[in-house]
C-alpha cells in the first residue's frame, strides 16, 4: 500500500497531521500505472498533500516558513519532482543520498500495521476504510512521543557517521 501524509508538532493548535492520502499501489485502487511513478507523486503533491500541509502550518509559521521533508525515493527525486518542488514557496530538506531513514512516519506507519493486525473484519472492501480509520485513531500520546524522539534520532546519526541507527 502507498499512503502519504504529513505530520508536524503536535500541540493545541491544531491537530498536527494532514489527513491520509491513498494512492496506488493499493488494493482495489485502479491507476494506469504499477505503482507511485513522479507523474503520480506530483499530481499528489499539487493536488492534496501540499495544499494540506499548507491549511496546516502555513498559519503557525507563516507562508513558506516550513519545511518540506521527503526521502531519496526515485518519484521524490525525479527531475519533473523536482522541477516543481523547486518552484514553490516553502522550503525543502536536503536528504542526504544513502542516508538512513530517520522519519518518524515509518514509526506510525508500525503502529497502524499492528492496529491493522488486530482487526479480523479486514476484507478488500473495507481496507482502505479501516486504514483511514486507524490512522485518524491514532492517540495524540503517540504521535508526540515520535515527535519528541527526532533529537534522539539525529544524534545517533550523527554519533554512526550517517550510517544505520536504531531508528
Amino acid at each position: 500500500m502507498h499512503a502519504y501524509a504529513g505530520v508536524t508538532k503536535y500541540d493545541a493548535r491544531h491537530r498536527g497531521r494532514t489527513p491520509l492520502f491513498i494512492t496506488v499501489g493499493t488494493t482495489n485502487f485502479k491507476s494506469e500505472s504499477k505503482g507511485v511513478t513522479a507523474a503520480v507523486y506530483t499530481k499528489l503533491l499539487q493536488e492534496q498533500w501540499i495544499p494540506a500541509c499548507k491549511e496546516m502550518m502555513d498559519d503557525e509559521y507563516g507562508p513558506g516558513g516550513w519545511i518540506f521533508q521527503q526521502d531519496n525515493a526515485k518519484p521524490h527525486t525525479a527531475q519533473t519532482t523536482q522541477a516543481w518542488l523547486q518552484a514553490q514557496p516553502f522550503q525543502k530538506m536536503k536528504w542526504p543520498a544513502c542516508s538512513p531513514d530517520l522519519s518518524w512516519i515509518e514509526s506510525i506507519w508500525a503502529h497502524m500495521a499492528k492496529e491493522l493486525s488486530k482487526r479480523d473484519d479486514l476484507t478488500v472492501h473495507n481496507f482502505q476504510q479501516a486504514v483511514m480509520q486507524t490512522w485518524d485513531a491514532i492517540p495524540r500520546r503517540v504521535m508526540e512521543s515520535q515527535y519528541a524522539s527526532m533529537t534522539k534520532r539525529m544524534k545517533e546519526c550523527i554519533e554512526a557517521g550517517g550510517k544505520s541507527t536504531r531508528f
